[in-house]
């Protein structure tokens, strides 16, 4: 396996022309390509261990018989490094050019494995062609944040639905209570609505189409719609404190007053803020729940 094909594969693919189009990240684009293939040359060491720690924790078998669910797995670089690593997964993903990039990867890393075997297109709201408690563990990195709110509760249904009794679901997304973007990768003020985030993008000079991408996730809503159902919640936190979310909120405010509705406030500070290149740690949640082993909620 070469790190050059996958940088190839990443670069010349859909993918590339759609995160420029969307958040203007061509500076940034290089430097992702780079960091993906070096974690699938070396295994992406910090999730598959997480995985591995979860799987032997819980006597999961993700190694023998029993399934993982990588529930959008996107490029499929974390789909792709499971299962050259003996984890059972299956990656499902709704967007086809994404699907494509993850299956050419499948078949640099994998040669002999045929990537439609495990890499499937699918709507996570309604996984129709998925039998009821068909997996063991459902893992979703950086991809709930991208479901229409509308649609959430189904999506959280369906993990419901399709994971087994004792089985466990892990749950990584930004936390938009902190003041980051993850996928513009710049200072963002906290629920600014669409008309006041363009403003904000102005300064930055970003494209506005990216916006139609995400939602405002938070740790309490993400937890207020599981505890619809039957799961046990084994942990939930986020990777930045609240003192150093108020911290950054406080640098913030050195440039603007937060609560403004001024289009043109906004544009200068966000400029200033650019011009300066303030740098924020982005902050996501993370959860992971068991589905109770005796359930009749359907």
């Amino acid at each position: 396996m070469k790190k050059d094909d996958l940088l190839s594969i990443l670069a010349n693919s859909r993918f590339a022309e759609k995160n420029e189009k969307n958040f203007g990240k061509s500076k940034f684009l290089g430097t992702y390509f780079d960091s993906v293939a070096s974690q699938i040359s070396s295994n992406f060491h910090g999730y598959l261990g997480i995985i591995k720690s979860l799987d032997e924790q819980f006597s999961l078998g993700l190694s023998g018989q029993e399934l993982m669910l990588d529930a959008g797995s996107g490029t499929g670089h974390l789909s792709v490094v499971l299962k050259k690593s003996g984890i059972n997964v299956v990656g499902i993903e709704l967007d086809l050019n994404d699907l494509s990039v993850s299956r050419s990867i499948s078949g640099v890393v994998l040669p002999g494995l045929d990537p439609y075997s495990y890499l499937l297109q699918g709507d996570l709201s309604s996984l129709n062609n998925i039998a009821s408690e068909h997996f063991s563990m459902i893992n979703s990195s950086q991809v709930l944040e991208h479901v229409d709110p509308s649609l959430m509760f189904y999506v959280m249904s369906e993990f419901f639905r399709v994971l087994k009794p004792g089985g466990v679901l892990r749950l990584d997304l930004p936390d938009y209570r902190f003041p980051y973007e993850h996928h513009y990768r710049i200072p963002w003020i906290p629920f600014l609505n669409d008309d006041l985030s363009r403003a904000w993008l102005d300064g930055f000079d970003r494209p506005y189409e990216g916006l139609k991408y995400f939602s405002y996730t938070t740790l309490p809503q993400i937890l207020g719609i599981l505890q619809s159902f039957p799961f046990k919640i084994l942990s939930a936190g986020t990777t930045v404190s609240d003192e150093e979310r108020n911290n950054q909120l406080r640098c913030l405010s050195h440039y603007m007053d937060l609560n403004t509705r001024s289009h043109v406030e906004l544009r200068c500070a966000a400029r200033q803020i650019c011009n300066e290149d303030l740098q924020f740690v982005p902050s996501s949640m993370i959860i992971v729940a068991m589905k109770e082993e005796k359930t009749e909620f359907f």
